[in-house]
């Protein structure tokens, strides 16, 4: 079973961040108190960030005592706090236009957006195998080619079980990906003890279940 580290995270992030491109349009799909939403502006200069949440509260029985929207976790008034918080924390970045905010699930924000309209997506919303098939659907369609879509908690074990894994494996087997392709394309933003040196511009080309986390391998969406 995988384990967290929380060290080998911070370092997987910022190598996320390094890829990013500069003045670009970019998505972050999970945005909780905007703490990585920062992170990208400051290392990205984003020429636009869209900031996507629906800040919910979830019922559901494998979230609600795990994850942090359950409600056992938080309240919904404690959400509609949250999203205050962050709307303060970019008044300035959303005054000038680099900041928009969209309090709404993936299918509808990006629903909105035009297809190969955006640079980057980060995809760390609803962790539930349904949600990260439904985000990554979205972010695959807007994603421009050689843009890149970088998955969050790309890892076994927690209460998601294999959602994540299982969505980004089945991801890359429908859509138009190839291997070892030019620059962009899917990358995970954790590292743990178990997954090592899965980042920057890799996923894990393992079999979910398995404990077989050496062999990597680079996706980038293939060009029309």
């Amino acid at each position: 079973m995988l384990k967290w580290n929380s060290n080998s995270e911070s370092a997987a992030r910022k190598a996320v961040l390094d890829m990013l491109p500069k003045g670009a349009v970019g998505i972050e799909i999970g945005v909780w108190k905007g703490d990585f939403s920062a992170q990208i502006l400051r290392a990205a200069r984003p020429g636009t960030l869209h900031l996507v949440d629906p800040w919910l509260v979830s019922d559901a029985a494998d979230r609600s005592a795990e994850a942090w929207y359950g409600e056992s976790k938080i309240s919904q008034s404690g959400m509609d706090a949250i999203c205050k918080q962050v709307e303060t924390r970019f008044a300035s970045e959303i005054a000038n236009g680099e900041v928009r905010i969209h309090r709404a699930d993936a299918t509808v924000a990006l629903g909105a957006l035009a297809p190969d309209s955006v640079d980057y997506v980060y995809v760390d919303g609803d962790h539930g195998y349904d949600g990260v098939v439904s985000d990554l659907a979205q972010a695959f369609r807007v994603t421009k080619a050689n843009g890149l879509i970088c998955c969050d908690d790309y890892l076994l074990g927690a209460w998601w079980k294999d959602g994540v894994v299982r969505a980004v494996h089945e991801l890359l087997v429908a859509a138009r990906v190839i291997p070892n392709g030019p620059a962009g394309g899917v990358c995970t933003s954790d590292v743990n003890l178990s997954l090592t040196g899965i980042y920057g511009g890799q996923v894990a080309a393992c079999t979910p279940g398995s404990t077989d986390y050496d062999r990597s391998v680079s996706h980038s969406r293939q060009v029309s």
